[in-house]
């Protein structure tokens, strides 16, 4: 996420772009949900933490079986759109 932790300290930006970022994945989760034979990749796994927070237990269940499915999936570089400074650990890690 690098130069995107400054973002979200700014009240404003910040609120912006995690509004941004909750829409992106409200409408792909349920983009995947409604249709099995969908993918989703997605790269900015801190805002995926962010979001991750607001959801309740049964739509985690849901999108743990999504990751399970291989139809949600999380890359970084050298594949990814977007490239991290540092590794990120396994995503139950961070999704408890």
């Amino acid at each position: 996420m690098g130069w995107n932790l400054d973002i979200l300290d700014s009240s404003t930006t910040g609120t912006h772009k995690t509004n941004n970022v909750r829409n992106i994945l409200d409408t792909a989760t349920g983009g995947l949900a409604a249709n099995p034979d969908r993918k989703f990749i997605y790269v900015e796994v801190a805002f995926f933490q962010l979001w991750w927070k607001e959801q309740n237990a049964t739509w985690r269940k849901e999108v743990r079986a999504m990751v399970d499915r291989g139809q949600l999936e999380f890359t970084s570089t050298p594949g990814g759109a977007c490239p991290t400074r540092r590794p990120h650990t396994l995503w139950t890690r961070w999704t408890r």
